[in-house]
């Protein structure tokens, strides 16, 4: 009962909704590196939602807080009547959603570089909601690493893991 790759592209009919986002609490997580530590939402984010059906949809209409960078409220088509949600930061990342709730998403193996901040898109976040609250606190998957590169002379950094359990730093995860 999962949706197909090639199906993720067709996205399911439906009403406008509305999802007010934030991060965990207690924590600094999203979308962008701010003064070192604190990671906000940015106006040309997008997350993928899906219903209790498996149907998805993809929400890029996004209006952050001003006042905290750290809350936004996302809005587009989907399935009002939906018993809860399930949502995925990048949407591009949310490859599907299995009918036991596991979302299957992929971390790119190539991040860019980008001043003072992680790579757009790469800070893989997953949330749920119950009913008609539609409220979504995003969680991360994995950590984040931070690299201070002070010779102007280097074009990329490579990191590798191995771990006797399969552990890895991007591809495809269950959660």
């Amino acid at each position: 009962a999962n949706i197909q790759p090639e199906e993720q592209f067709e996205e399911a009919s439906g009403e406008r909704m509305s999802f007010c986002v934030s991060n965990e609490i207690g924590q600094d997580s999203r979308t962008v590196l701010k003064d070192g530590r604190y990671v906000e939402w940015e106006t040309d984010d997008a997350i993928k939602v899906f219903d209790d059906r498996q149907k998805a949809w993809t929400l890029s209409e996004i209006a952050v807080d001003p006042s905290n960078p750290s809350k936004a409220v996302f809005s587009g088509l989907c399935n009002p009547a939906s018993a809860c949600y399930y949502a995925a930061y990048p949407a591009s990342s949310a490859v599907s959603l299995d009918e036991d709730g596991k979302l299957t998403a992929t971390l790119s193996s190539s991040q860019a570089l980008r001043n003072g901040s992680f790579a757009s898109e790469t800070n893989l976040t997953v949330a749920y909601a119950e009913g008609a609250e539609n409220d979504l606190q995003f969680q991360n998957v994995c950590g984040l690493l931070a690299i201070t590169v002070k010779n102007e002379g280097i074009a990329s950094i490579s990191l590798s893991a191995s771990e006797k359990k399969g552990g890895s730093l991007c591809g495809t995860a269950v959660i």
